[in-house]
């Protein structure tokens, strides 16, 4: 079993019990909400949340999965309290709500933009999962990202390239799905390549330092040793799932 980070706290993936995988407590336009919504009562909103929260407890539901991010009203904050008065474990999520633009504060800051930065959405949504969000304490623990009839647009497939990297930065991820019994089902490879033309070759570092053939061996096995996981685990992962599939035999 592994530890599954949830509102009021890390709980063991074994007593997550039924679980609903995307329900949202508040979608929200926070900015319109603290403008023009003058009736809100906040006491009463969080008395009804919590209503509805302990009613689907009762109905058997152990655990829900609140994928409210960035885009859709996240305020972590109010959530806190919320879970402070129910036995439902609340998982919340990180990444970025969009169909097409990204917020004012992404549009000019990036790589190759006005601003020619690393992936700040990266950095926001790997502190979400590794340190917490914002000063409350609370880490996510999923990403989430969404694309509709608009397409792959430049702000969704920049929030899904975020999404990816943030992914591959979490070594304990993947412990997790070894400890769960996935060992078996899991394939591991960069996506590197000798040369891409893509971009150019003063442009290919902007991709990312660890984007290489080697960051597998040299970072992540000694990580995943370190974690505990072992050798023989590792030698199904790199050895044994590889032939499986091109022998078309199932774990």
């Amino acid at each position: 079993m592994t530890d599954i980070q949830t509102v009021a706290g890390p709980v063991d993936s074994g007593a997550l019990g039924r679980t609903l995988v995307h329900e949202h407590i508040f979608v929200l336009g926070e900015e319109y909400r603290q403008n023009y919504q003058h009736d809100w009562d906040e006491d009463e909103k969080v008395e009804q949340a919590v209503r509805d929260l302990n009613e689907l407890k009762s109905l058997g539901i152990d655990t829900i999965i609140d994928p409210t991010v960035l885009g859709l009203g996240r305020f972590i904050p109010r959530i806190k309290r919320i879970a402070a008065r129910t036995d439902l474990n609340i998982v919340v999520a990180t990444g970025l709500y969009t169909f097409n633009d990204l917020p004012h504060q992404f549009l000019s800051r990036g790589p190759g933009l006005l601003i020619d930065i690393e992936e700040p959405l990266t950095d926001l949504f790997v502190r979400d999962l590794t340190q917490g969000i914002g000063d409350t304490g609370v880490r996510a623990a999923t990403l989430k990202c969404a694309i509709d009839a608009q397409g792959l647009t430049p702000g969704v497939e920049r929030t899904m390239r975020a999404v990816a990297r943030a992914l591959r930065q979490r070594i304990d991820t993947l412990v997790g799905l070894v400890r769960r019994g996935y060992a078996e089902s899991i394939v591991v490879s960069h996506d590197a390549s000798c040369f891409i033309d893509f971009v150019s070759v003063e442009e290919r570092p902007q991709l990312g330092e660890k984007w290489n053939y080697r960051t597998i061996s040299t970072e992540v096995i000694p990580a995943l040793l370190k974690a505990g996981v072992t050798e023989s685990t590792i030698e199904t992962i790199l050895v044994d799932n590889p032939r499986r599939y091109f022998e078309g035999v199932r774990a």
